[in-house]
């Protein structure tokens, strides 16, 4: 049991309580300076008994390889120090019994989901855990298999690329909404087919429910509430984000020429289809990465046009106004800042964005194949290599902890 030390009092005569309701209403921020006023301040805030309710902020970055998914054993410090000994890390997942071959798939505030089986694509079940608190479930397998999209017209002929059937399992999580996290599995056959199954799992029901057989399920483009299926392919290079309860994706559109960022909900359904920003003038803007930043949807794209072989433009834009899908340029900065003088090829073939900071307008990126972690000060211009990470086809997802015990988890 979690008691409070007594010669960690932040305040002295300020009981704990009524200080610890102050500070859930901080950012969190905040609460990172504060550990800077004293040993107390310090001492307090890391408290394991008050931890657990006050604001997190991002504690570091998860290293996985970008195609098998394979987590590696090093946690990176942002600011780019030496991590403790005590650093996060997936090690009480190792000696799981019946589970072989765990692959990493998405995070949402602060848990993870790995799929377990012969590839990231084809998970044989999966697992759900909390690293802050070491806590996991185990969620058996959608039932999906690849058979079930299979053409069955005889005379059906197409490359096998195209033919290639895959899944993309999704984690969605608001511990301020509940302690239950749910699962959306997006399966997909290869090139543009609009063909697809769409799975929902709950952890408050332990169901899988198919959500794409029928009639009814079948939505016009327009629809409220339209299927991912209709769009296309789901970019999955370009970042996820958890935005007001809804996952937002980047897909490539089936019948038009430009991607879109769609918002999906627990049920597998589309809630809201978002344009990406892009300047009056510009004839050609690609979206790389969408992040949740301050409690709001942030899109980077860039200015693609064939004259700018050598440098372009790269805007970091804000959702300000949600509901009427309002956005405001945040930030510009063009290319040969970030990425050295090199042609655009090179640029989006070696250099990839990571990560938005949360709380503050840092956007973190990789140099050289994924060898080299840097981040980018938008307010001061300031570039800060965090660490050479040594290896290609890296990606990094950031971590920021949730230290409350979930009843959907078990220790």
């Amino acid at each position: 049991m979690d008691c409070p030390n007594p010669k960690r009092s932040a305040v002295p005569g300020l009981p704990d309580d009524p200080l610890v309701e102050i500070l859930t209403r901080v950012p969190a921020k905040s609460i990172c300076r504060f550990k800077c006023v004293s040993k107390g301040w310090l001492g307090f805030i890391n408290d394991p008994l008050y931890r657990k309710s006050l604001p997190q902020t991002l504690s570091g970055f998860f290293l996985s390889d970008t195609f098998t998914g394979k987590i590696y054993r090093h946690f990176i410090n942002p600011t780019g120090k030496s991590v403790s000994p005590e650093a996060p890390s997936f090690s009480f997942l190792t000696n799981l019994h019946g589970v072989a071959n765990t692959t990493f798939l998405h995070s949402c505030n602060g848990i993870f989901l790995f799929g377990h089986g012969p590839d990231r694509f084809h998970p044989l079940g999966y697992l759900v855990c909390n690293p802050a608190t070491q806590q996991w479930v185990a969620v058996p397998s959608s039932g999906w298999t690849p058979s079930q999209l299979k053409e069955e017209e005889e005379d059906y002929d197409s490359d096998d690329n195209e033919d290639e059937e895959t899944s993309h399992t999704y984690l969605l999580f608001d511990p301020a909404v509940s302690p239950h996290f749910r699962l959306v599995m997006f399966a997909l056959k290869g090139g543009f087919s609009s063909e697809a199954a769409v799975h929902t799992y709950s952890s408050e029901t332990g169901v899988w429910i198919d959500r794409s057989g029928g009639e009814q399920s079948k939505q016009r483009e327009g629809d409220e509430h339209q299927r991912l299926d209709t769009f296309g392919a789901i970019s999955t290079l370009d970042g996820s984000a958890f935005v007001s309860g809804l996952l937002h994706l980047v897909v490539s559109p089936i019948q038009k020429d430009r991607e879109v960022i769609v918002a999906v909900d627990g049920e597998g359904k589309t809630r809201k289809v978002l344009h990406y920003p892009e300047k009056p003038d510009q004839i050609c803007t690609d979206v790389i990465f969408i992040g949740q930043s301050q409690g709001r949807l942030h899109c980077i794209t860039t200015d693609r046009s064939p004259e700018n072989t050598v440098s372009f433009e790269i805007m970091i834009w804000v959702l300000e106004d949600y509901a009427n899908e309002r956005w405001v340029l945040k930030h510009s900065v063009n290319s040969s800042r970030l990425f050295g003088n090199k042609n655009c090829f090179i640029t989006f073939s070696h250099n990839v964005v990571v990560a938005i900071h949360p709380d503050c307008n840092l956007l973190y990126y990789f140099l050289h194949g994924g060898r080299i972690l840097v981040s980018y000060d938008m307010d001061s211009d300031k570039l800060t290599p965090i660490c050479i990470v040594g290896r290609a086809n890296v990606h990094a997802t950031p971590y920021v902890p949730y230290f409350a015990e979930s009843s959907a988890l078990r220790s």
